[in-house]
């Protein structure tokens, strides 16, 4: 018992000293103005992207970025049984962002590949779509915006 006690000890120490800090603690304190210009692809995509970037625009900004978003879902069988129907799917989505200001013109590209089963409940599945659609688009505005908060 006193082993663990003096390892969590030296533990809380050492992460004290180094500073330990989550990469994503300090997102929601960056100043930035993003206007979106464009944005073609899929509508439900769309939709959350823009979502998400309302998050991290601020108005009074004085580092302004414009975008040109391009994002795209497809769901592909790739296994069937032996009557034919689909057992496996691959689902691949991708975000394209083009950002233009006064000194930069950055192109960053984002995808994602998962290979699911197909679930005899349509609604299940749908549902499970649109999770991985949201978790793919939050990961990828978050490193979109620490990408454009280092430049400049």
């Amino acid at each position: 018992m006193k082993k663990k006690i003096f390892i969590s000890l030296v533990l809380f120490f050492f992460l004290n000293q180094c500073e330990y800090k989550p990469i994503y603690s300090e997102i929601n304190k960056i100043n930035l103005k993003l206007n979106i210009i464009d944005i073609q692809g899929d509508d439900e995509m769309n939709n959350l992207v823009k979502a998400n970037l309302e998050k991290y625009s601020n108005l009074s900004s004085n580092k302004e970025f414009n975008l040109e978003i391009k994002t795209s879902h497809s769901k592909v069988g790739i296994v069937k049984n032996k009557k034919g129907e689909t057992t496996s799917f691959l689902i691949t989505n991708q975000i394209n962002f083009h950002v233009i200001n006064n000194k930069i013109n950055k192109k960053y590209s984002f995808s994602d590949k998962i290979r699911t089963s197909n679930n005899n409940n349509k609604f299940e599945l749908k549902k499970y779509e649109k999770s991985i659609k949201n978790n793919f688009i939050n990961s990828k505005i978050n490193e979109l915006i620490i990408k454009l908060s280092d430049l400049q």
